[in-house]
């Protein structure tokens, strides 16, 4: 995989223009750190959403907007978000079975919750807070749902972020 984006500003005479907005494009995410073996595997579906986006019908090249390659950049973005969330939560599976305990326990006495409360829950209850992305998993249960509110986190390395507040669904 390294040596694939190593060649691409070496050799890219021959190359079609979708390939070279996919390579650039995943050239980019992979200098943002992302895993290699994960855009490797992307490579060619990306590269047929842009041939399609970079022409019509009849096979000839047409105008392209910036919006439909911004479109692309989302849509694999939320993807990366996604698997790494899932991935996340898996390995943390234990752990996010905890704070969905600590949750539902701070829910029965406030009635919502947010993530800053378990956090702060978990420091009181000397809890070891195992590293990684788990934390956009904890309210992925089809039992929580967002109020529609949102205060700013307290947590210093959230840099006064908003973050959501949970509570479980009235009709579970």
């Amino acid at each position: 995989m390294n040596r694939h984006f190593d060649r691409i500003f070496w050799d890219d005479s021959k190359k079609k223009l979708h390939e070279k907005i996919v390579d650039l494009f995943l050239l980019d995410l992979y200098h943002a750190g992302y895993d290699p073996d994960i855009l490797d595997t992307k490579r060619g579906e990306y590269l047929q959403k842009v041939k399609k986006m970079l022409t019509n019908n009849t096979g000839t090249r047409k105008q392209t907007s910036s919006t439909s390659l911004d479109q692309l950049d989302l849509e694999f973005g939320l993807k990366l978000k996604e698997e790494g969330m899932a991935k996340a939560a898996a390995k943390n599976a234990d752990f996010l079975e905890e704070i969905d305990v600590i949750a539902k326990k701070i829910v029965s006495v406030c009635g919502e919750v947010h993530a800053d409360a378990i956090h702060d829950e978990i420091i009181a209850n000397d809890l070891k807070i195992p590293k990684g992305a788990f934390w956009g998993s904890i309210f992925k249960r089809k039992e929580w749902e967002f109020t529609g509110n949102r205060i700013k986190s307290s947590q210093p390395k959230n840099h006064g972020r908003e973050i959501k507040v949970w509570r479980l669904r009235r009709d579970r």
